[in-house]
């Protein structure tokens, strides 16, 4: 039996292309002042055609053969609703919430689907797809909630200006918002080195038997107890990418609770100062959650890939010289011979 062929791109650079084109997309909303359905569906057609032929060339130059069909089944899907987006006359409040909704819903399933059938391969890419997967079909339910036919006109006395607050525009800026954490997930994702277990020939079953103590040797410890000196977690276990999420969602809530008090939402206020107020807490909220997001995210890719793995047996910031030293004078002071 021969060995596959060692292909030249795998799943990394998948991810890597994929974050590319949502960080675009989300580039495009974010700095946008128009979030009208043509704007938003123009910046999804871009993304969604883009995706899907990253998708075809991914099912041929990345996966294997009997791997395909979640890659085809999302370009597929991928590349429909972009194509029906690119119309411009088609390019309605309606149509956004119908084509976003039915696209998030497809592929997340797609995705999600393709993740835990992974799952039992032990395949190292299986959890980013199925929170991937699990994202997009967020991002279907929270279009869902919105309604369309939203409009909400309010008066901001420092800008001496009226604005309206319409569903297209809260859509238009939810889609924005999945952009950005996909980005920034598959970006981390695509740079972090995965672990995969050497594979080797089976060793033949044993019976396994009690070691018998010698005089001198260090007791036997009990299956499933750790001691200090275990091996420690890696710095891919110590800052996933959920976890960044996490932040980002608690960095998001600090803002728009701090925006809320500072403006006096809890005092008596009237109804179009109230929804400004919050209004204002969640702007503060978006740009604490993908300012964090980003932060992080760049932060970590100063770290060189290949310490990803590296076990942390030290204090990251105590330089290696001080714990050489440190080491040092250990080793002498077993070595002393003195009492």
């Amino acid at each position: 039996m021969t060995d596959a062929p060692t292909r030249t791109f795998e799943v990394r650079h998948l991810q890597l292309a994929r974050a590319f084109l949502a960080a675009m997309a989300a580039i495009m909303i974010t700095f946008s002042a128009d979030h009208s359905a043509a704007v938003g569906l123009a910046v999804f057609s871009g993304f969604a055609i883009a995706t899907s032929l990253v998708f075809f060339a991914a099912a041929w130059l990345v996966f294997a053969a009997g791997e395909r069909a979640p890659a085809v089944l999302l370009g597929v899907v991928t590349l429909v609703t972009g194509m029906i987006t690119g119309l411009p006359p088609l390019r309605t409040t309606t149509m956004f919430f119908v084509v976003v909704i039915v696209w998030a819903a497809a592929s997340g399933l797609i995705e999600l689907i393709a993740g835990l059938r992974a799952r039992r391969t032990g395949d190292p890419y299986a959890r980013d797809a199925i929170l991937i997967g699990a994202v997009t079909l967020a991002l279907a339910v929270a279009l869902l909630l919105v309604n369309p036919a939203y409009s909400l006109e309010y008066f901001i006395k420092e800008a001496g200006a009226s604005f309206t607050l319409t569903g297209i525009t809260i859509g238009v800026g939810l889609f924005g918002g999945y952009a950005a954490i996909v980005a920034v997930f598959l970006g981390i994702a695509g740079f972090s080195q995965r672990r995969t277990a050497p594979a080797g020939p089976a060793q033949p079953a044993s019976t396994p038997t009690t070691p018998t103590a010698e005089p001198g040797d260090a007791p036997v410890r009990p299956a499933g107890e750790t001691r200090m000196t275990d091996p420690r977690p890696t710095r891919r276990d110590l800052m996933k990418p959920v976890q960044l999420l996490g932040f980002g969602f608690a960095a998001a809530a600090f803002g728009g609770l701090i925006t809320l008090v500072s403006m006096g939402f809890f005092q008596d206020l009237d109804g179009d100062e109230r929804m400004h107020v919050i209004v204002v807490s969640l702007i503060v909220a978006g740009i604490a959650f993908i300012a964090t997001l980003v932060i992080i995210a760049l932060l970590m890719l100063a770290v060189d890939p290949a310490q990803v793995v590296k076990p942390v047996d030290r204090a990251v910031l105590l330089p290696e010289s001080e714990d050489a030293g440190d080491a040092g004078d250990a080793d002498a002071e077993a070595s002393d011979p003195r009492p």
